[in-house]
């Protein structure tokens, strides 16, 4: 696989590149057995890892169609003393354009379904006092990635939040 450049210019055949690879990238993620045995794995690894050990205020996505499933993970997270757990809703900033907001979560069950069907906080409760988390409180970010370069580039699913 070729790298996924981080200066994309938005031409029509680097747009047809991408949705290329996203498509040969779903097909091989919705073809792996034992997407919860290995998602487990995965994430076990990840919680080893010295960042995530140290890490106070982690960013961690909710799982949605076939990706690694994170919310054995996230529970556990949540269970840790010290973390401060802060997970992304989708909105739209004052121009009108596309961004996540991050959000203190204290428990699972606050969760609902939201855009994509992603669980994500009630919208009501977005500008809670407390939950507010802004991106430079962040320690580290779990994020999901349709396909990754090995230089750490991301291939997400085109929606464009930033």
């Amino acid at each position: 696989m070729q790298p996924i450049s981080n200066t994309l210019t938005g031409s029509a055949a680097l747009r047809e590149e991408k949705a290329a690879l996203r498509r040969r990238a779903h097909a091989a993620r919705n073809a792996q057995p034992d997407k919860e045995r290995l998602s487990r794995r995965i994430c076990a690894g990840l919680q080893q890892l010295p960042a995530c050990r140290q890490a106070t205020t982690v960013l961690w996505y909710v799982h949605c169609r076939s990706e690694v499933r994170t919310m054995r993970a996230l529970q556990e997270a949540l269970e840790t003393r010290g973390k401060c757990i802060a997970v992304p809703y989708c909105t739209k900033d004052g121009q009108g354009q596309r961004r996540l907001g991050l959000w203190r979560l204290e428990q699972l069950g606050e969760l609902i379904s939201g855009t994509w069907g992603i669980p994500e906080p009630p919208r009501e409760r977005w500008q809670e006092p407390g939950r507010v988390i802004e991106p430079q409180q962040l320690d580290l970010g779990v994020v999901p990635g349709v396909a990754f370069d090995r230089n750490g580039g991301r291939l997400g699913n085109g929606a464009g939040y930033r």
